[in-house]
């Protein structure tokens, strides 16, 4: 990857964080609501980190079931080990949030997926 698009995953990384940053504080803002709203900004950044990194290391450049984008990091060596079944396993809280299935949300997902959206940006988004 060139300088340009190392740049580019910098500066996504950073965005990305921030989402994560903002979902960290709704947790611990407490009204009815923060919940929901933590929730849902984990997803779009669970999301958006793994089809940023599909489309940089793996180079998958279409709109394919997230499912496939994982399956297309692993085999691209990008996602190995625990961290494969760890995405997996986010999948229907992904969908539960930005369905705004409220009821199907519990705290201690959001809790556990905004660190492994962390490391992935660690691992993939900086340097």
């Amino acid at each position: 990857m060139g300088t340009v698009g190392s740049l580019a995953l910098r500066g996504a990384g950073a965005s990305l964080g921030d989402i994560l940053g903002l979902a960290k504080e709704a947790l611990e803002g407490g009204s009815g609501n923060s919940k929901n709203v933590a929730a849902v900004l984990a997803a779009a950044a669970y999301e958006d980190t793994l089809r940023r990194m599909a489309e940089s290391f793996a180079g998958v450049t279409d709109r394919r079931d997230l499912q496939d984008v994982i399956s297309a990091l692993k085999s691209a060596g990008v996602l190995q080990g625990a961290s494969i079944a760890t995405a997996i396993g986010y999948l229907k809280f992904r969908n539960d949030a930005l369905h705004a299935d409220w009821a199907k949300l519990d705290e201690s997902v959001i809790r556990s997926i905004i660190p492994f959206v962390e490391t992935l940006l660690l691992k993939h988004f900086s340097e």
